[in-house]
């Protein structure tokens, strides 16, 4: 299972990755090599597919966002994807 983002115990948003190993119940957190990354949010979408997770939009404290990104699983690089045809700016939907 992969974690991204969301709120943290103090509700400050976060941009944290953490992979969940079911076999024996460990957390791990993910250090990107990438230069860039998402900024922190909550209320994002998030799909996986094949070995990558894509994530949009969501909100940080005051700013609803329209940004896509996608995280290669095996690398754990960020790249951020821009489209001219992207949805508006949007959080607490679903994917």
């Amino acid at each position: 299972m992969v974690l991204f983002g969301g709120f943290k115990n103090d509700g400050e948003r976060c941009n944290e990755t953490y992979l969940f190993h079911f076999g024996d119940h460990r957390w791990e957190k993910i250090t990107s090599p990438s230069k860039e990354l998402p900024n922190p949010r909550a209320g994002h979408s998030a799909v996986v597919s094949g070995d990558d997770m894509y994530i949009f939009g969501g909100k940080d404290s005051e700013v609803r966002m329209d940004d896509f990104w996608k995280l290669n699983l095996k690398t754990y690089e960020w790249t951020r994807i821009l489209s001219p045809d992207q949805p508006s700016t949007r959080c607490g939907h679903n994917a």
